[in-house]
């Protein structure tokens, strides 16, 4: 008995996947050292590549950089990281191109932390892609009115630095807490292009982005991203450009501690950029070793078993065989 076995190498290619995922995360909380170690469980069980913290500074910041080793922090604030409460962790196989940071004006009368958007040009497998990280101000309490002027201000500060690297024509991922909900102006303004009119000042939005959320969930509507406090509140984002090939967009509401406490009053978001498959000549890696052999049910399989075969190496590529008889 003879088999012929048709290797189909010149006809299929080893298929990498091609995806990245960005978590947004506000880890403010009025317990923190009672729910900190839950906030790096929910880090750690998102397992997100690139991770953008909010409230995230000062003595948090030390903490966060020794239990997530799997990360490190990128340093768009160069050696002053502490001027600043939202910062970007990434893991080593994610390449910084660029990176930097913008401060937006709030408003008169704030004595809060200054306020900026931190962004950087990443690269994944040779796949370049934006991302913004902002903590607007709240609106809550005695100056809410003046606070909304502060939102808007960064709002367009954001889009101004956006629009500056649209000539890339590359994915762009805006994230953070805007604390504002899509009936805002200010959501409005970013997520419909609404112009907003102040102290005589008119800005306007020139960019397409949609909530990722709604991109992979179309027919279901964004749960709160606030845990406790307002209710049903909508105040965390990720916002992505029309060349995002979003996948998967979610929102991990678990990790309560033995306390019945959430590790923040606010919910992380995780969204999956796509960017299709890589395609790779078997012969690129002659190294890899083939882990099983599984046929087109995903059973395992002998090499000497009719049919189409399938052979799964260590290096996550794969390739077809057609054994006859």
């Amino acid at each position: 008995m003879k088999f012929f076995i048709f290797l189909l190498t010149f006809f299929t290619i080893n298929l990498f996947a091609q995806e990245i995922s960005i978590m947004s995360y506000n880890i403010g909380s009025a317990n923190w050292n009672t729910t900190k170690d839950s906030v790096i469980g929910r880090i750690l069980a998102n397992d997100a590549e690139v991770v953008c913290l909010h409230e995230a500074g000062g003595p948090k910041l030390s903490y966060l950089e020794t239990e997530l080793a799997n990360y490190r922090l990128l340093q768009t604030f160069g050696l002053t990281p502490n001027q600043t409460a939202t910062h970007l962790f990434i893991k080593d196989i994610v390449d910084v191109l660029d990176s930097g940071f913008v401060q937006t004006d709030t408003y008169i009368g704030y004595t809060g932390q200054d306020r900026f958007v931190n962004w950087a040009q990443l690269s994944f497998n040779n796949n370049a892609f934006f991302v913004y990280a902002s903590h607007f101000v709240s609106t809550y309490g005695a100056n809410a009115d003046s606070a909304i002027i502060g939102q808007y201000r960064h709002a367009n500060t954001m889009i101004q630095l956006m629009n500056a690297h649209a000539t890339y024509n590359l994915p762009q991922i805006t994230c953070g807490d805007f604390n504002a909900d899509s009936s805002k102006a200010v959501m409005q303004f970013l997520l419909n292009q609404t112009p907003i009119s102040y102290y005589n000042i008119t800005i306007i939005n020139p960019l397409v982005l949609d909530d990722s959320w709604y991109v992979s969930n179309p027919t279901t509507n964004k749960p709160a991203t606030v845990s406790v406090g307002t209710s049903n509140a909508t105040i965390d984002w990720i916002l992505v450009n029309p060349i995002c090939n979003i996948s998967t967009a979610l929102i991990d509401t678990l990790g309560v501690n033995i306390n019945s406490q959430n590790p923040s009053d606010h919910f992380p978001l995780i969204t999956t950029l796509d960017f299709g498959f890589t395609s790779v000549n078997e012969h690129q890696n002659i190294n890899r070793e083939l882990i099983k052999i599984v046929d087109i049910l995903g059973k395992e399989a002998t090499s000497k078993q009719k049919g189409l075969l399938f052979y799964i190496y260590d290096d996550s590529s794969f390739e077809k065989k057609i054994i006859i008889e």
